[in-house]
């Protein structure tokens, strides 16, 4: 049987991974080019291993040196004897007659295109091949090895007794004969590329990761992703392939099963696994209901075999690629594979044998875990009114709130499920519910719990009422609706040993981020009443309120003190809003520019939010630490982690500290020159804070939504909204360092009233608070500002640690410098140029220059070499770091780790690196990147 090489592939693209079998090929061909002689070159391989586009690759590649290439030249399969005649040395004379008759016929064929030239014979799928065609074969390869012709044998690996095994191995003790490299699995990334090809778009991961656990099979993924297409499972969008179905969800759990999988792939894996012997496929079946990852202990258990009889078909299993060890158990390689496993229980039977698991842990009764692995299991097998279930999936949801939330929240809903509606355990899980996924940052799931428990269900009077209702209110704080919360919180004064959520908590944080006043007035309440015991979370949070409010009276030591003591009192607490102090203390370190104090809290703070799982606030460390790297100078930076909290805000509807992300986002523009982008981005601003001058960001929506016209030349404009921003003393405290920018603005618009109102503002505010050095540089340059003192204002300027504020003061001395000595001043502002540049001001550089070229002075560009827009060449230092460790196969956590950043911000590098490089995966940048 000879293939139709070249003529009839349905697949697409390149060979994908087979470089070294190309080559191979290729240097065979030409030999028989170069001396004219034959060769004979043999493969060997498994099924779906990309024999036959491989063959078909070799055609092409021979017709393009000349080849003719051989086609359907056997004949008709004649009637054969077996193998053991064909190849016996007693065969009869009928035999010989018939074998001679055979290989002249095959002869014949080939002589035609011999004539012109050479000739390539690929046989594929040689197994099939009757026997006298394959003596017929081997005798002609043999006869015919002085004249040019190349044979190509291919077959799948088998016996190697059989027919097509002896012909392969007696072929291969001639010496004009070699076995091509044998074609092994290939690696993920070539898969994916494969499945590109046959759809014709780039797969996005869920299509990537279902063809990772096809065993490195060529001919699985082709089968796969043409089935999907062909059941119309796939979905085209803009070059770009994705399941119709939606995302594949990952579950959280055993408890969890995750979106369904695709009929197709079920039925490759069912083929996969159909390979096993039946001891292996039980075994798969059974663990896969343990989870992902399972102990030999449990599954010995859950077998009833002693665990000697576990060794084969472990072994096995493993040999397959479908189980690996993991610490000192077994796990599914992929989530995809374990997932499979699972869906091929047959359904009767899976929720037996998750009851078994339950019972096999609660009758070991060691340890909280075992508890929890039984809630796990019976949330997929309890019937409703199951009680004590219900009791073991509520103890077990409580004790991991903090370790595991989304697992957690899996066992609380389906305990609802199963619990009578209006029971006190109904709501027992829904607050646990609710909790679990506040912290999980799913609030809108977490809001359509309590609104349908608040609302449809009853609620019972006493402390659960109180719970949910602070459950709610908390929700409604996290999304930023703080006036609706307060309608669910009222003031309750509970006493120390109340339990979370604390209804009082919540309100006077609700307050924080309302109404100071009213939320100072609270705290004053709480603090001053003596006598009367208070737990530590709402003490925490009234000190945190009482430190707000020495700030607002400008005594920031006072504030501190305050904070010290706030975050003392918080040590002692977890509540779901995760380490409000420790915002407070952050922010108040990033306003007196104390940054590497602010570095460590803010370290702290990812930390705390880590070690119990609150993902609901993980946000707010990204927000802090934009603001840290503005200040520092590195727009880069800032920009990168200011990205990966507007991802964050997205996912998960945690809406509390947007203004506050606004806010450092129109700066970012600012600097870069792009007063559009800011424009946009402050007027988002000013829509998350209320028209409202007892709000507590109002002063930071004033002072960061006036620079914007300010940046557009209209100094009028802007000063007309930092004179509405509230008190003088504010704007200071608001940012110090932009002391000088407020009277430089005031000046502008004719206000040297105004102006002077800054300046001793800002006086005053230092004189009040000494040990911030920070309040005293901007008080010296505002007032040298304010009298033309170019020699003070120099003076001051080293003492910014604030780059852009410093560069602003170099720029200052200058204008005023270039009023009496013109080459001075034009020396002070060419290093206040190179400063803003360093800092990455474009829209500063750019307003200099034209300063410069006004006195008659041209100053080059400061990148004379810009970066190209695209390519290697225009990724930044830190964008290639991220594309090579990525490359490298690390994923964004990992990358994180080695670059000692979020892994938000390695997110917000990797799509400029894809941008920059005009590529769409990992698969990609994998394939292109350079090698060091």
């Amino acid at each position: 049987m000879m293939a139709n090489a070249g003529r009839e592939s349905t697949s697409r693209g390149p060979v994908r991974g087979r470089a070294a079998q190309v080559a191979q090929i290729t240097a065979a061909l030409r030999g028989t080019c170069e001396d004219g002689r034959g060769r004979v070159l043999l493969l060997d391989s498994p099924a779906g291993s990309g024999k036959t586009r491989l063959l078909r690759e070799a055609a092409r590649l021979a017709e393009g040196l000349g080849f003719a290439v051989a086609d359907r030249v056997a004949p008709d399969a004649p009637e054969a004897g077996t193998a053991a005649e064909t190849g016996n040395s007693r065969a009869t004379a009928r035999e010989i007659d018939r074998l001679a008759a055979c290989t002249a016929l095959l002869h014949r064929r080939l002589l035609a295109p011999m004539k012109r030239g050479p000739v390539l014979v690929v046989v594929d799928d040689l197994h099939e091949v009757d026997a006298l065609t394959l003596s017929a074969l081997g005798s002609l390869s043999a006869r015919l090895a002085a004249v040019p012709v190349v044979w190509l044998f291919a077959a799948r690996s088998g016996d190697g007794r059989s027919p097509h095994g002896l012909l392969l191995r007696a072929l291969a003790r001639t010496g004009h004969a070699e076995w091509i490299e044998p074609l092994d699995a290939l690696p993920g990334a070539v898969l994916a590329e494969i499945a590109g090809d046959v759809l014709g778009a780039r797969p996005d991961a869920d299509l990537v990761a279902l063809s990772e656990c096809l065993d490195g099979s060529p001919g699985a993924v082709v089968a796969l992703v043409e089935g999907l297409r062909a059941d119309r499972a796939v979905e085209f969008d803009g070059g770009a392939a994705r399941l119709a179905a939606g995302e594949l969800s990952t579950p959280s759990s055993v408890a969890d099963t995750g979106t369904r999988l695709p009929d197709r792939f079920l039925a490759l894996m069912r083929e996969r696994f159909g390979r096993l012997s039946t001891a292996s496929r039980q075994l798969l079946q059974v663990a896969a209901v343990l989870g992902r990852s399972f102990t030999p202990r449990d599954l010995a258990e859950m077998l009833d075999e002693p665990p000697a009889a576990l060794l084969r078909p472990l072994w096995e299993a493993q040999a397959e690629g479908i189980l690996t060890t993991r610490g000192e158990g077994f796990a599914f390689r992929a989530d995809l594979l374990w997932r499979a496993a699972v869906a091929l229980v047959p359904a009767h039977l899976l929720a037996l044998l998750h009851r078994q698991a339950a019972t096999m842990h609660l009758a070991r009764g060691e340890a909280h875990a075992d508890e929890a692995a039984a809630a796990c299991h019976l949330v997929r097998c309890a019937r409703p009114g199951d009680t004590e279930a219900i009791a073991t999936i509520a103890g077990a949801a409580n004790r991991l709130l903090a370790a595991a939330p989304e697992t957690a929240a899996t066992l609380a809903l389906r305990g609802m499920e199963i619990t009578e509606r209006g029971a006190p355990e109904h709501f027992a899980l829904a607050t646990t519910a609710m909790t679990a996924l506040m912290r999980s940052g799913s609030l809108g799931r977490a809001a359509e719990v309590a609104d349908r428990v608040v609302g449809g269900d009853g609620v019972p009077a006493g402390a659960q009422e109180q719970a949910v209702r602070a459950n709610l209110a908390t929700i409604l704080v996290l999304r930023g609706e703080v006036r609706k919360a307060l309608s669910l919180a009222p003031e309750t004064r509970r006493a120390p040993d109340c339990g979370p959520p604390c209804a009082d908590v919540v309100r006077l944080t609700a307050l924080s981020f309302s109404d100071c006043v009213a939320a100072e007035r609270t705290a004053d309440g709480l603090l001053g009443e003596p006598g009367v015991p208070r737990c530590d979370d709402l003490v925490a949070t009234a000190l945190a309120v009482r430190a707000v409010t020495c700030w607002n009276d400008g005594r920031i030591g006072d504030a501190f003190r305050a904070m010290e003591r706030s975050v003392d009192r918080w040590r002692r607490f977890s509540g779901v809003l995760t380490a409000y102090p420790l915002w407070q203390k952050a922010w108040m370190l990033v306003r007196t520019h104390q940054l590497d104090e602010a570095d460590a809290v803010i370290a702290e703070l990812d930390d705390v939010i880590a070690a119990g799982g609150v993902k609901v606030v993980a946000s707010v460390p990204l927000v802090l630490r934009a603001w840290v790297r503005l200040l520092r100078g590195d727009l880069d930076g800032a920009e990168a982690d200011a990205e990966g909290a507007v991802a964050h805000f997205h996912e998960t509807q945690m809406l509390l500290t947007l203004p506050t992300l606004h806010a450092v986002r129109v700066l970012v523009a600012l600097r870069r020159g792009d007063v559009a982008v800011a424009g946009r981005r402050a007027r988002a601003l000013a829509e998350s804070v209320p028209r409202d001058e007892v709000h507590p960001l109002w002063t930071l929506r004033c002072r960061v939504a006036a620079q914007v016209p300010s940046a557009g030349g209209d100094a009028a404009g802007a000063l007309e909204i930092l004179l509405g921003a509230g008190t003088r003393r504010a704007l200071i405290l608001a940012d110090p360092a932009a002391a000088a920018w407020y009277v430089r603005t005031a000046l502008a618009a004719d206000r040297p009233d105004a102006g002077r109102e800054f300046a001793e503002a800002a006086e005053r505010v230092s004189a009040a608070n000494p040990g911030y050095p920070v309040f005293g540089v901007a008080a010296s340059h505002a007032r040298a500002l304010l009298d033309r003192d170019a020699t003070a204002i120099a003076g001051v300027a080293g003492q910014y640690q604030d780059p852009w504020a410093r560069a602003s003061a170099i720029e200052d001395a200058g204008v005023l410098r270039c009023g009496t000595d013109r080459e001075a001043g034009v020396a002070e502002l060419t290093r206040a140029m190179a400063a803003y540049d360093a800092a990455g001001a474009v829209g500063d550089v750019a307003r200099v220059r034209r300063r410069l070229r006004g006195l008659g002075v041209r100053r080059r560009h400061w990148r004379p070499a810009p970066r190209p827009e695209t390519g290697w060449a225009s990724l930044t230092g830190t964008e290639e770091k991220v594309a090579r460790l990525v490359a490298r196969g690390l994923t964004n956590r990992q990358v994180a780790a080695e670059l000692f950043v979020s892994p938000h911000t390695v997110g917000f590098h990797l799509r400029q690196i894809y941008r920059k490089l005009e590529i769409q995966s990992r698969v990609d940048l994998a394939r292109i990147a350079p090698v060091r």
